[in-house]
C-alpha cells in the first residue's frame, strides 16, 4: 500500500503528470462519495492533491489479469 499519495504526481518536461493505478481510479468514481473511514480519508486527500497539483496529463497504469471475474465488481 502506498501511504505517500504525493508519489502519484510527477513534474516532467511536459508538465505535471498524475499517475493512477487501477484501484486509484475508484477514487474518482461517483460511488466513492459513500466511502467511510480510511477510504474516505484517502479519497479526500487524493482529490485535494489533484486540485492542488493541477496535472495536465493523467496516466493510468493498468495491471494485467488472467481471470475474467476480476472485473465483475468494477
Amino acid at each position: 500500500m502506498i501511504t505517500d499519495l504525493k508519489t502519484h504526481f510527477l513534474n516532467l518536461s511536459v508538465g505535471k503528470v498524475m499517475i493512477l493505478g487501477c484501484h486509484d481510479l475508484s477514487i474518482f468514481n461517483p460511488r466513492s462519495k459513500n466511502a467511510k473511514g480510511w477510504r474516505k480519508k484517502v479519497n479526500d486527500d487524493f482529490k485535494e492533491l489533484a486540485v492542488k497539483n493541477k496535472p495536465i496529463y493523467v496516466l493510468q497504469h493498468p495491471h494485467t489479469t488472467v481471470k475474467v471475474g476480476t472485473w465483475h465488481n468494477a
